[in-house]
């Protein structure tokens, strides 16, 4: 015997955590609970649907509410164990002019993603209207979870919930579901088809002919796999093969080929639909192409490998200033390691005294500018300052707004060393009192400085580019052939007396020593040339 509730005390089991949505819901729904599936929620149109009350139904078990129940449990049990959607529908002994109840089952989940119990859908109908099944399962597999119903859905589950009118109106509603699942499989995104029990592709299937080009002859059965990639076919049949003998849910990806000729990448997925008996009815399937989502993947993963194997620091950060990516050669210029710095700001690598250029460059990157070649410092994790160079420009988002900032950091340390050490080398050149001339591999005069131009009258934009020959008398231009030759043997030629000629063609006695002039790489490229003017000592 039961007792009678009152409107203050506690429901039997907690509250659903999907009530709302079901209430909402036009079509029959009730939620049921742990592994004895028990009533926690019902809505309006289920209550209607039994012509019972929220008391009558609240607390009991499934088996208990809906006639014949118990033979729903299996199929209960595996949802809420499995967690994957299924279908039933079984024969209706007490009602001959409603032939049949169609249930649709999917988990009804906590917080963590887990099973903790399993919401059904149930209409009574002259019909399996299996093709709306089709629909429903199918809708379900692309993803959409309990309460995103699609609109073709909803009108659907509609109809059914209005097919009670008897054997002839519901004819006509099977007809017209039939081309409601015909007109929502061409309007989707998704390629929807279906196989029979044995896995095998029957009937229209107007999605796969429409994407394909095939023909019913063409596809029907295996034919099917003619569409599909030559490298990509046998491994789908084998792995569909393996899912229809053991009855469970199919994934896999492959090329098929559009009607235009192109190969596309889809991503599959196939449910199996179970009659009450347990046993497969046949399969519901969806293609989705994703070949733009797999090209976006090969070009970040060729840009990833990029970034990781270049020399230059390369990071990302927030418009925050926060490290959202650090590669291998930012880890050895700085000397923090990813986890070091990742989800940190990175205004400790700017000197205090710099920290005006991060302002500086915020407004530009906020203003979608890049800032090119920023010559400036940094410092590293044991305190060394670093001059680099900073190439940084804007991320967008697919908006075109503003999200970040990538930043390619290029140590110049050591040419900014060799550019000072360069320049204190020329200020030397340039004030010293001997005359220093420097050539190419061919004796062409490629510097001069200004004690060349007052020894041998000659300016600088005269000399450069000419002969080096022609400071020389015509008895001594042989000279300079050998000792070209000594040169690029990487020789040194000790300093020795000589003449040679001064723009208005008189002689003069010099001291010459002449150095090779070696490149990074250690090639003899040149030659450098000290002239001293002995003229007063002789």
């Amino acid at each position: 015997m039961g007792t009678e509730r009152t409107s203050d005390q506690a429901d039997p089991v907690p509250r659903s955590r999907s009530a709302p949505i079901i209430e909402r819901a036009p079509l029959p729904i009730v939620e049921v609970q742990g592994s004895a599936h028990i009533v926690s929620h019902v809505n309006s149109a289920f209550c209607r649907l039994l012509g019972k009350s929220r008391e009558e139904l609240l607390g009991k078990s499934f088996a208990d509410i809906v006639h014949r129940g118990d033979q729903c449990l299996p199929i209960l049990d595996r949802v809420y164990q499995t967690g994957e959607a299924a279908t039933h529908a079984q024969e209706d002994d007490t009602d001959p002019a409603l032939a049949s109840w169609l249930y649709a089952m999917w988990p009804a989940l906590d917080a963590n993603e887990r099973p903790e119990g399993v919401i059904i859908q149930l209409a009574k109908t002259a019909t399996l209207l299996q093709k709306t099944v089709a629909v429903n399962e199918a809708l379900l597999i692309a993803g959409l979870r309990q309460h995103e119903l699609t609109e073709d859905a909803e009108k659907l589950n509609r109809q059914l919930q209005g097919e009670i009118a008897g054997r002839k109106k519901t004819e006509a509603a099977l007809r017209e579901s039939e081309e409601r699942f015909r007109v929502a499989a061409l309007a989707v995104s998704n390629l929807i088809w279906t196989n029979n029990a044995q896995g095998m592709m029957e009937g229209e299937q107007p999605g796969w002919a429409q994407f394909t080009s095939q023909t019913l002859e063409e596809y029907k059965g295996y034919g099917w796999a003619r569409a599909v990639h030559p490298d990509d076919a046998q491994p789908t049949i084998d792995a569909w093969n393996a899912a229809v003998a053991e009855k469970r849910l199919f994934e896999f990806e492959h090329r098929v080929r559009r009607h235009d000729g192109v190969w596309r990448s889809c991503s599959v997925r196939a449910v199996p639909v179970f009659g009450g008996d347990g046993e497969i009815r046949g399969w519901v399937g969806v293609h989705n192409d994703i070949t733009e989502r797999k090209q976006a993947e090969e070009v970040l993963a060729r840009l990833a490998a990029i970034v990781s194997t270049a020399d230059d620091g390369i990071l990302s950060k927030t418009l925050d200033g926060v490290v959202a990516t650090w590669n291998a050669s930012a880890e050895r210029l700085f000397g923090y390691t990813a986890e070091e710095i990742i989800g940190h700001p990175n205004l400790h690598l700017t000197p205090p005294d710099l920290h005006h250029e991060e302002e500086y460059i915020l407004q530009q990157i906020l203003a979608g500018k890049p800032v090119e070649h920023l010559e400036t410092q940094r410092i590293t994790k044991d305190g060394r300052r670093l001059q680099v160079s900073l190439t940084i420009s804007p991320i967008k988002d697919a908006s075109g707004k503003v999200i970040g900032a990538s930043k390619i950091v290029r140590d110049i340390t050591e040419r900014k060393k060799a550019e000072e050490a360069s320049a204190r080398l020329a200020a030397i050149v340039s004030s010293s009192n001997d005359a220093i001339i420097g050539t190419d591999g061919h004796g062409i005069i490629i510097s001069w400085n200004r004690a060349a131009t007052r020894l041998f009258a000659y300016t600088a934009q005269e000399a450069i580019g000419r002969p080096v020959t022609m400071l020389l008398p015509p008895a001594r231009k042989l000279d300079e052939t050998h000792i070209m030759e000594r040169i690029m043997r990487g020789e040194f030629v000790p300093q020795f007396e000589t003449v040679r000629r001064r723009k208005n063609g008189k002689l003069l006695d010099v001291t010459l020593s002449i150095s090779p002039v070696a490149d990074s790489q250690g090639r003899i490229v040149g030659a450098s040339k000290i002239v001293r003017d002995i003229t007063e000592r002789k």
